[in-house]
This record gives C-alpha cells, structure tokens and sequence, in this order.
C-alpha cells in the first residue's frame, strides 16, 4: 500500500508532509482499513496507541465476521446449496508405496503410476516423504528400492525425536 509499517503515527498524514518509504498510519486509519467504520461498525479502541494497533491487528475485521455469520444463518436455515466435498490428493507415490505394502524399484513405481519418472524428482518426493514416514530402502545393484514404513510425524510420543525439543520450548508453543 506504500505505506511505512515501522510504527504507528500520532497524526494523518498532511498534503505536504515528504516520506522516504511512505506514510505511517494512525490507528485510526489502521482500524478503517481492517472494516472498522464509525457508521455501520462502530468500536472505540482504548489504551495507548500500540496497545490500540494490537487490539485492531488481533480483532476479527467486522466484514468478515458477518459474512462468517450469514453463512452460519444460511446454513442452520438449509439456504443455498451445499459446497461440493472435494477430496485430499496425496501423493501418488506415497498412495503406491501405501496400497502395494512391499519394496518398489523406480520401474515398478512408475508402472503403477502410469508416467515415467526422472530418478531426480523420485529420489526428491522420497526425501519429502521421509519427514513423516519411515521409508526403508533396499540397495540392488544399483537401483534402490523403497518401502514405506510407519507414520513418524510427532503427536507427542516420547520416543520421537522432536519429543525433547517440544519440552524444551513448551512454554512458547501456543
């Protein structure tokens, strides 16, 4: 918005005022921008300016809060029609290493997937799906076979390796 989100202004901006990067805001205006409006959402912020600009930053902005509403009325009164449920894609080489349950070689994954595959972009999807699962790989002369194993991401288990971290930043977790 050209704006300089360094601070908090005690005054609008004048005609003649000159900026390096662009005006700092009021709270007031900050407040306008979020939905806020004298006429249809009236709200008196209180407290010193920063304490104010926190208070507009972590408000939910009055438009979206009523259309939140509406929806929630149009629904409970069976309004309109009802969104298409669309499904979660995963990945389809993890859905093959899931559904075929034994060690896949690249050529056999890329036959159940129907698509050739550079061993790049395999060797890549297998480190991304390391980070949550098990993947055990068997070495054949040369052409690595994978098997996926069990679930590892954390959910509090204190076996897993985040485990100690989580503990020692709990109190900043949220």
């Amino acid at each position: 918005m050209g704006v300089d989100a360094l601070g908090v202004a005690d005054k609008p901006p004048q005609p003649d005022d000159t900026f390096k990067v662009g005006p700092k805001l009021t709270t007031e205006m900050v407040a306008r921008i979020q939905g806020w409006s004298d006429d249809e959402y009236p709200w008196i912020f209180t407290g010193r300016k920063t304490s104010r600009y926190r208070q507009i930053g972590n408000a939910f902005p009055p438009p979206v809060a009523h259309a939140v509403g509406a929806a929630i009325v149009r629904a409970l009164q069976h309004k309109g029609q009802p969104a298409e449920r669309v499904s979660a894609e995963h990945d389809p080489i993890y859905r093959v290493l899931r559904d075929n349950g034994d060690y896949m070689n690249a050529s056999q994954i890329e036959r159940a997937l129907g698509v050739q595959l550079d061993v790049p972009e395999l060797e890549r999807r297998i480190s991304l799906l390391k980070r949550d699962f098990d993947v055990d790989t068997r070495e054949d002369a040369r052409n690595p076979a994978y098997k996926l194993g069990k679930f590892k991401a954390f959910i509090g288990q204190e076996e897993h390796l985040r485990h100690d971290m989580f503990l020692k930043h709990r109190a900043k977790i949220s």
